[in-house]
């Protein structure tokens, strides 16, 4: 431990010495830029005092706090940002060395810090802020753990319960204890790993399960992620993963439970890894050791679209500049200019709020104290609301669709953008384009690819990312002049889209086909089946390539009448489900395979009214919404979503579209809602047709227009989808072919 503060104290002498030469030097008084969308919170420096260890964190109404330790390690306090300037919690958290303090609030915003205590043989203790005496008291019992503390994480889980992971020389190793109201109680075995534990870092899972992330001197000196299974605790992939020894490891959660490290390899450049659960393995993340150059101090968060954004203080000439970098879905760039603080920085410390704005706080080389000595300043960056987002068309894609049915719109794992549709330019043929991203579209195959009329056409994609498509094919009518329903795929090169079992598989014609690939890759179609026996029943059929054939899933016609709008999708056991309108009722079905039978989710007719347009998709947690034109509420759009064991309940209010809405669809991103749907001047009271996305806020429980006015473009069926950079995407069917993002 006393190397450990002698190293610590030389690099902190080294790096302020440094900061004196350049200011006298350069003979000016710095000041912390605020350009590139990086401010200053209240004012440079505003700590007053020389300062180490800065972390920054918000409560849960997203005000700033900063935790920091000063008088040379030897105290330390919390300050709190009032909207104007910063003021401290309460007295002096605790005076007596102080080495990697730790900062978390509860479901009050009650701020808690873990340190070490000198008064209890530098053992870890846990304090609070009572508000009432303005005092920091004791949470159990003082110095609880046995040995000296080395490092602590604090942090509270969704119940409530605060959790610390800490390493101290009593087992050697890493420890996770919990209160339990009166005491300190371990979580799993006191030092589940031992030996040289550093740079630990501790979170919590959607399903309040911890995470735990460290480097050991037994895995020399690599990077390590444990969860608690509930009984112990084991790695998540193999232990010392990284490819060699690190710094600075910073772990976080994405909204699916994905976990992601930062960290500095051996070579001091930044990299970001994250587990794939389908390899079992942790990959790159971009290109590893993407930092420009030399780097320390990282920090890792993640917005609410699931993008990554890492801090650090790089080593630029000698000086310790700070640079913020995000993951565009290729490559980290910058946000605001690299090396945006203009002086040294250390200690930096990144956090976002529920409104994706970032802040960094950091040992400030402009906020020179005296000789040796530099103050604290937080920055942050809300650059997006200042640059107004709108929807805008997505490119030039030089398309006709005449037909008034479907326009399908996916996204590959790659977040390339496809669109299918029928080509007025080529007798209403299918055609499909992709996006470049940026400014336009290009064919994929050649195109109006299918033999004749394309009906329906009806967009997926494999877990590769190869596009298929089903529709009603003309060039394969039945007796009543309609189209079976056929599947082609995309081989590329000379082969180009080629069918997929026989072309107009279907006995009867197909209308209204609606395509999914279940998670093993096996295409789907359900569809309105045109056979005179049957009246017009939904018929799901699936491509068993065992016998290179198409064949019924359950009973073909199983609504057992006239049915419309059929849509299919899976949820995360691979179970069909499938939506459609009951043509005798009006009202929405929602029914599942249950590997013999469609059976009905929910009960009959669970809509008050008659629906058009119903749409069904789970979330990333299984539960099953559906959208609809709902006519009880004079055909504005309604969500819904089922409680997974009987009933369906309104998600925010129904009929929570501001017009009669058609050609609803459904898109969750991040498992929040959002819906498209057009509206017609004539019965919406607006001077022109038009498209409008809304998005649920589940907070307030409302629904929200994203953008500030409605896409003012004549439209009937529309699709949705939001990409994986959060960017939604809306295509409907026009001349020229409608395809908006709002960016």
């Amino acid at each position: 431990m006393l190397k450990e503060i002698v190293n610590h104290n030389k690099i902190k002498f080294l790096a302020n010495l440094w900061i004196v030469v350049l200011t006298i030097f350069m003979g000016v008084n710095m000041v912390s830029a605020t350009g590139n969308g990086w401010e200053v919170v209240g004012k440079v420096g505003f700590s007053a005092t020389d300062v180490s260890e800065t972390a920054v964190k918000l409560d849960s109404n997203n005000v700033p706090y900063i935790l920091f330790a000063y008088k040379n390690y030897g105290a330390v306090a919390v300050l709190k940002y009032d909207g104007a300037s910063w003021a401290k919690v309460g007295s002096t958290v605790f005076s007596g060395y102080v080495l990697r303090s730790s900062l978390a609030f509860d479901s009050s915003n009650v701020p808690y810090v873990a340190y070490q205590d000198v008064s209890n043989s530098n053992k870890l203790n846990i304090v609070k802020y009572d508000a009432l005496t303005s005092k920091w008291v004791n949470v159990g019992t003082a110095g609880f753990a046995k040995g000296q503390l080395y490092e602590s994480s604090l942090v509270f889980d969704s119940n409530n319960v605060p959790y610390v992971a800490f390493t101290d020389d009593a087992n050697d190793g890493i420890s996770v204890m919990k209160y339990d109201g009166s005491k300190w109680v371990n979580v799993g075995t006191a030092g589940f790993v031992t030996w040289g534990i550093t740079h630990i870092s501790l979170v919590f899972d959607s399903n309040n399960k911890p995470y735990v992330s460290f480097t050991n001197v037994s895995d020399s000196g690599k990077a390590s992620v444990m969860k608690y299974d509930g009984s112990k605790w084991v790695n998540v992939g193999s232990s010392g993963f990284s490819p060699i020894n690190v710094r600075y490891v910073s772990l976080r959660l994405d909204s699916k439970n994905n976990p992601y490290v930062a960290f500095t390899d051996n070579n001091d450049k930044v990299s970001v890894m994250k587990y794939d659960s389908s390899s079992s393995k942790w990959v790159n993340v971009g290109t590893a050791g993407f930092s420009a150059t030399t780097a320390q101090y990282t920090s890792l968060v993640i917005d609410s679209n699931d993008i990554p954004y890492v801090g650090f203080s790089r080593m630029n000439s000698g000086s310790d500049f700070i640079e913020v970098m995000r993951y565009d879905g290729s490559s980290w760039v910058s946000v605001g200019t690299a090396g945006f603080s203009q002086a040294g920085a250390w200690y930096t410390s990144l956090v976002i709020d529920s409104n994706d704005v970032l802040y960094i706080g950091f040992k400030d080389g402009n906020a020179y104290l005296s000789p040796g000595n530099f103050g604290s300043t937080v920055m942050k960056n809300e650059d997006f609301k200042k640059k107004e987002k709108t929807w805008k068309v997505a490119g030039n894609n030089g398309s006709v669709s005449g037909n008034s049915e479907i326009v399908s719109i996916i996204s590959d794992p790659n977040n390339t953008k496809y669109v299918a549709f029928g080509d007025n330019d080529e007798n209403d043929k299918a055609t499909v384009i992709q996006y470049d991203g940026v400014s336009s579209w290009s064919r994929v195959g050649r195109a109006g690819f299918t033999p004749d009329r394309a009906d329906w056409v009806s967009l997926a994609k494999n877990t590769y990312g190869t596009p298929y498509v089903a529709y009603s094919d003309y060039s394969r009518k039945d007796a009543n002049n309609v189209g079976k329903a056929s599947v082609m795929r995309y081989l590329g090169g000379t082969a180009g889209w080629v069918n997929i079992g026989n072309a107009g598989f279907s006995s009867y014609g197909a209308e209204y086909t609606r395509l999914a690939l279940d998670k093993k890759d096996v295409p789907y179609v359900a569809f309105i089946d045109n056979n005179p026996k049957l009246n017009n029943p939904v018929t799901v059929m699936k491509y068993d390539s065992s016998i290179s054939k198409w064949v019924p899933v359950g009973v073909p016609g199983f609504s057992n009448g006239t049915a419309w709008y059929p849509y299919i999708t899976f949820d995360n056991l691979n179970t069909p489900y499938v939506s459609y309108r009951d043509q005798a009722t009006g009202k929405a079905v929602v029914v599942k395979f249950d590997g013999r039978k469609w059976v009905k989710v929910g009960p009959t007719g669970f809509t008050i009214g008659s629906v058009d347009h119903p749409q069904i998709k789970f979330d990333t947690n299984n539960n099953l919404y559906i959208s609809f034109q709902d006519w009880n509420q004079g055909g504005k759009v309604t969500v819904m979503k089922y409680d997974g064991i009987a009933a369906w309940t309104v998600v925010g209010t129904p009929g929570f579209s501001k017009e009669e809405s058609y050609g609803v669809s459904l898109f969750i991103h991040n498992n929040v809602p959002y819906v498209s749907f057009s509206y017609i001047a004539n019965y919406s009271g607006k001077t022109e047709d038009g498209i409008t996305v809304m998005k649920y806020d589940s907070s307030r429980n409302t629904w929200d227009e994203v953008g500030a006015n409605p896409i003012s473009v004549p439209a009937s069926y529309t699709n949705i989808l939001v990409d994986k950079l959060g960017v939604p995407y809306v295509v409907a069917p026009g001349d020229p072919l409608i395809i908006m993002k709002f960016d």
